[in-house]
């Protein structure tokens, strides 16, 4: 049987020849619903799917890693590669279903960068935290998104208090490539055309999340209003509760900004 495919813009879906023994059956569906995406640094990724059949039953997947006709059989709707090289990449899944039709193949683009220098800063024994103004997230597109999703993991802390988040639909791309990660940002914004918000990453095993206020809520003299939460975390067994609080002070070395910083931290 000849195969032809061809490749979608951007690199985001490729079309293929749908094979059935029943002329009747409808051809099943595939979606890719995780995995990498832009420039990642690790040498694992786990890839997710889902799959739906309008006539029938989904009998499982077929996956490859840089083939555009994959022959790796699983009936799960996940897969995690491990010892990537470097340098770019497409992972294609199709779906198949009971009556031997095969969905159309899609497929996720990524790039494996090196990326050298950076020492895991936690430690099992220790609850870590650290605050990280990202300015302007992502400042740089996919290459800020795949810088991060190498550094939160070598990196290896419990949570990250983060400042100026621009892009909330790009911080849920970085967060949902996280293994082991969730993330939360605040609900204001300020600005007459842009918002910079403060947000949290943090590790799902370690962190529970239990309730979030935005402090100074409509009040006007506090232009960024701090975000509050209430986190359970646990350490080697034990598990104590605190309140963080992540605060997004005026940058600038001028007398005005000075000011403006002295009477936000004043309220």
């Amino acid at each position: 049987m000849r195969w032809l495919v061809v490749a979608a813009f951007l690199g985001l879906a490729v079309a293929g020849c749908v094979r059935t023994d029943n002329p009747h059956n409808r051809p099943p569906t595939v979606v890719i619903t995780g995995g990498p995406a832009g420039l990642v640094v690790e040498d694992t990724a786990r890839f997710e799917w889902s799959g739906t059949d309008a006539d029938g039953n989904l009998a499982g997947y077929y996956y490859a890693l840089d083939d555009s006709l994959p022959a790796e059989w699983t009936a799960a709707m996940s897969v995690t590669l491990r010892a990537i090289a470097l340098g770019p990449h497409e992972f294609y899944v199709q779906a198949a279903d009971d009556s031997g039709a095969r969905s159309e193949v899609t497929l996720r683009a990524f790039e494996r960068a090196y990326q050298g220098g950076v020492l895991p800063r936690g430690t099992d024994t220790t609850f870590d935290v650290a605050t990280w103004n990202i300015q302007n997230f992502p400042k740089d597109g996919d290459k800020t998104i795949g810088a991060l999703l190498g550094l939160v993991p070598q990196l290896d802390l419990d949570i990250y208090a983060i400042q100026e988040v621009e892009d909330t639909a790009e911080f849920r791309q970085l967060v949902d490539g996280l293994a082991g990660y969730a993330g939360l940002y605040s609900a204001d914004e300020y600005g007459h055309n842009s918002y910079q918000k403060t947000a949290l990453i943090y590790r799902r095993s370690t962190v529970t999340v239990n309730d979030i206020r935005q402090l100074f809520w409509g009040n006007d003299s506090v232009v960024r209003p701090p975000l509050e939460v209430d986190v359970e975390a646990s350490v080697r067994g034990r598990v104590f509760d605190f309140r963080l609080v992540v605060l997004h002070l005026k940058a600038g070395s001028s007398y005005s900004d000075f000011a403006e910083r002295r009477a936000t931290c004043r309220r």
